[in-house]
């Protein structure tokens, strides 16, 4: 075997550099694909049809499921756009709040179903009077389950709250039922009224019990995490004793 020579040697390093930028500059940019939603769903359309057309040349498929498969394929690139300019439109400050706050998570929801259900209409997926339907259906769903998730957050917040919450949601539940009592005839004013007012008092008696129950859970998790932790601290004096020849409880402490 003849010696490779420096100037192969050069060659070959030069070579092997280039083909290692190469790979670097494809891993940077199927990142970058990745990252961004659009150019990933297209792509995966441009991949997916060149596949296609080489099933087809290959005699794999015919000409009939190449026409049809072509089809779904446009359409759920289509999908697939709208669905990525959808989400865009929450931002990424609006995206982590709504991890931790419901409120806001309804809102992002609300916020990317509207964007979608215009992006369809854009797409002509839905027409127009689909949209304005899907939208008003939207934003009513929304507004109650907004309401649902601030009025949970307001309960919560305190004692006072919580007994406040629970009168209002007895007088909501009896007022109902009193109303359809009044109705059908089946209960007279006085009664109804009467009821309603029960209904309120045990609401909070309810929620008072629920509040008394919850702080005896509390204290007694508390006494017990106390218990073991003075356990604890007292075999750790003790493993500190007999590590050093001394019997538990004498004082070390040099004076």
């Amino acid at each position: 075997m003849l010696p490779v020579t420096e100037l192969q040697k050069q060659a070959i390093g030069e070579y092997a550099g280039a083909l290692f930028d190469a790979k670097q500059k494809q891993a940077d940019l199927n990142a970058a694909i990745a990252a961004d939603p659009v150019r990933n769903a297209d792509k995966t359309y441009s991949d997916a049809t060149k596949q296609l057309k080489r099933q087809l040349d290959e005699g794999i498929v015919d000409q009939q499921q190449f026409n049809q498969e072509s089809l779904k394929l446009a359409q759920d690139h289509a999908n697939d756009i709208a669905k990525a300019n959808a989400n865009s439109v929450v931002t990424p400050a609006a995206e982590a709040a709504g991890t931790v706050d419901p409120v806001q998570q309804l809102a992002n929801e609300n916020a990317k179903k509207l964007a979608l259900i215009q992006q369809f209409e854009t797409n002509k997926t839905l027409t127009e009077q689909q949209g304005i339907a899907l939208r008003n259906a939207a934003n009513t769903v929304y507004e109650k389950q907004r309401t649902d998730a601030m009025w949970e957050l307001y309960r919560n917040q305190s004692v006072t709250n919580e007994l406040m919450a629970s009168a209002v949601d007895g007088f909501a539940s009896q007022a109902a039922s009193s109303l359809t009592g009044l109705i059908d005839g089946t209960q007279s004013a006085s009664e109804a009224f009467q009821n309603l007012g029960t209904s309120i008092i045990n609401s909070v008696i309810q929620a008072l019990v629920e509040v008394g129950i919850q702080y005896l859970k509390n204290a007694a998790m508390a006494m017990i995490a106390d218990k073991m932790q003075a356990n604890s601290s007292s075999a750790a004096a003790t493993q500190t004793a007999t590590a050093c020849d001394l019997p538990p409880g004498l004082d070390t402490t040099l004076t």
